[in-house]
């Protein structure tokens, strides 16, 4: 933070000051705290939550890939078992 007289500044990380960088890891936060309360969602209808469309498929796919362990996964089915 960087304050010149009354006012301040804040600068992002060098790897946060591109939209796309910035973007990500947002999405990521967003969909790794939802997936903790057990909220789960395909990666099609990620980015028509977050984004308002659905063309952003390949940049949601890699975080939820990074983000499902063996227990989410078996966390999930047993969520969806009963609508079966």
């Amino acid at each position: 933070i960087e304050q010149v007289g009354e006012s301040s500044s804040m600068q992002l990380k060098a790897a946060f000051q591109n939209y796309e960088s910035l973007r990500r890891v947002y999405d990521s936060k967003i969909i790794e705290m939802a997936m903790q309360r057990g909220f789960y969602m395909t990666p099609e209808q990620w980015p028509l939550l977050l984004y308002g469309y659905t063309t952003h498929v390949s940049i949601i796919d890699p975080i939820i890939d990074k983000l499902l362990t063996k227990t989410s996964f078996q966390t999930a089915i047993q969520q969806y078992q009963p609508m079966l």
